[in-house]
Parts: structure tokens; C-alpha cells; sequence
């Protein structure tokens, strides 16, 4: 039998696991498949999921189009229920809450730095968890181009828990943030780990080559954190071009002792090479 996740065997017999590992190379910008609908159909019977914004805004990405749609502009969920319930009911509200909810300017950063607190001792008991997960980063990340404003905001906040939820938001919103590519190439260099780790990533996603951008992700493959330097590979190879100074950097990550920095940086030469 084939186990499908990192669960306890309870059942007295072996178990073999397959295990597959993807790194998308570009963000999409039309459908990948012969899709004849331009509209989400929700699937007959799971209608009241509360499940299906969520899917409603993935088959929007995976279509090219901007995750948002007009019906966000009226949602009836509040920001508590952002921080309510099952994690389920939790990510409907992220991508059912409406525009309105911004106007409360105090009560979302008060009730965001709660969810942080929350966050940060659920990673505390799991390992490899992140304490910049949080249901407010997908909020604004599915907010598009209407979120903009108060994702600045918060890329400059003072607690290091919200910077990185919303760098990693920056990076979710994708080609809508690009205009935010200063702020998180700044955020290369933060001084906690899991902001410097989700700014690399979300460098590779925003699509802006500059020079001076990929010398920065050149560097941030040497951080002492090892998931930034993992991160940092795949964005350049993700972007598909780099400076001089960067592909330098990279050659000489392709020797370096630990294990995924080196692949990483040699799976990035191979396509800035070719």
C-alpha cells in the first residue's frame, strides 16, 4: 500500500510511499490544457464547500487571470473569521472577505499581529512550519491589485511576523506586486531568516531580471539560513537570466557541501547556460 503523507503507520504492515517533487519554472499566463470554459464550474454537490472560493481563485491562476473577481467587492465575511473555526472555514473567509474590510485600517493589523502570535507557536510544536503562514497574507494576496496598498504598508512593519507573511503575499499575487519589487529586494537582507527565505522566493516570482536583482539572489545563495540559499537558486533559475556576478556566485555554489544548495544552483546554471 502506498501511504500519501508524513502519517503515523498504525496498521501493522509495511508501507511504501511515492514521493514527487515540483518546481514550477513559470508562473501561467494562459491555460495549460484544451480548456473549453472560461467560467468555474463548481463541482455538483460540493456547492456550499467552503472550499470553493478557494478553488474558484486556483482555476483563475491556473487560467493567467487576475485571482480577484467582482464578487469579492461585497463579501459578508468578517476579519474574525479569519482567525475562527477550521482551517477550511478560516481560508474561505481569506478569499470571501470584501474591500470594505480595509477601511478598518487598526483592527486589521491588531487582529493580523493575533493571528501571528498564533502562528508562531503552532511552528514552535511542528517542525519545518512556518510562523509567517497566515490567513491575512491570503487575504491580501487574493485581494490582487486592490490589495496593494496595505501589502506595502505591511512589508514595512515593525513586527518581523507580518513582514514575512506579507513578502510571501507579494510573491502569491505574483504579477500584480510587481510593482513592489523594491520593497522585497530590500527584504533580501532582513534580519529574520523566514523573511529573507520567502523575499528570495517571491523575487523569482515577480519576473524582474534586473540586474541588480539577481546579483542579490547571487548573494542570498550563501546565506547562513539554508532555506534562503535553496530559495535563492530557484528564483534565479526561475527568472532564466542573471548578471554576471550572480552566475559567478552560482558556479560556485554548484560545489557547495550541502546537498540541495548545490543542485539547486546547478538546476539554475543548467537553464541560464543553455
Amino acid at each position: 500500500m502506498f501511504g500519501t503523507g508524513p502519517c503515523a503507520n498504525h496498521s501493522g504492515r509495511n508501507r511504501y510511499m511515492l514521493k514527487f517533487l515540483f518546481c514550477r519554472a513559470t508562473e501561467p499566463t494562459a491555460p495549460a490544457w484544451n480548456n473549453r470554459e472560461e467560467e468555474w464550474q463548481v463541482p455538483a454537490g460540493r456547492e456550499q464547500d467552503p472550499l470553493e472560493p478557494l478553488w474558484r481563485a486556483m482555476w483563475n491562476w491556473n487560467r493567467g487571470q487576475p485571482v480577484a473577481t467582482g464578487k469579492r467587492e461585497h463579501g459578508d465575511a468578517a476579519l474574525s473569521d479569519l482567525l475562527a473555526g477550521s482551517e477550511a472555514e478560516r481560508l474561505k473567509a481569506a478569499y470571501t472577505i470584501g474591500l470594505h474590510a480595509f477601511d478598518q485600517h487598526d483592527e486589521v493589523f491588531r487582529l493580523w499581529l493575533a493571528e501571528a502570535d498564533e502562528a508562531e507557536v503552532r511552528a514552535q510544536r511542528r517542525e519545518h512550519t512556518s510562523p509567517c503562514e497566515h490567513m491575512f497574507g491570503y487575504l491580501l494576496a487574493s485581494q490582487g491589485a486592490a490589495g496593494l496598498v496595505l501589502l506595502e504598508e505591511a512589508l514595512g512593519a515593525e513586527d518581523w511576523r507580518i513582514r514575512g507573511s506579507a513578502v510571501d503575499a507579494a510573491g502569491d499575487m505574483g504579477n500584480e506586486a510587481r510593482s513592489l519589487v523594491p520593497h522585497v529586494t530590500t527584504m533580501a537582507s532582513d534580519p529574520s531568516p523566514w523573511v529573507r527565505c520567502n523575499a528570495v522566493e517571491a523575487l523569482g516570482v515577480l519576473g524582474d531580471a534586473r540586474d541588480d536583482v539577481t546579483t542579490i539572489l547571487g548573494q542570498a545563495l550563501y546565506d547562513e539560513d539554508y532555506l534562503v540559499g535553496h530559495n535563492a537558486a530557484l528564483a534565479l533559475r526561475k527568472l532564466g537570466t542573471a548578471s554576471g556576478a550572480a552566475i559567478d556566485m552560482l558556479l560556485k555554489a554548484s560545489t557547495h557541501g550541502e546537498l540541495y544548495r548545490r543542485k539547486n544552483a546547478l538546476m539554475a546554471l543548467e537553464v541560464l547556460l543553455e
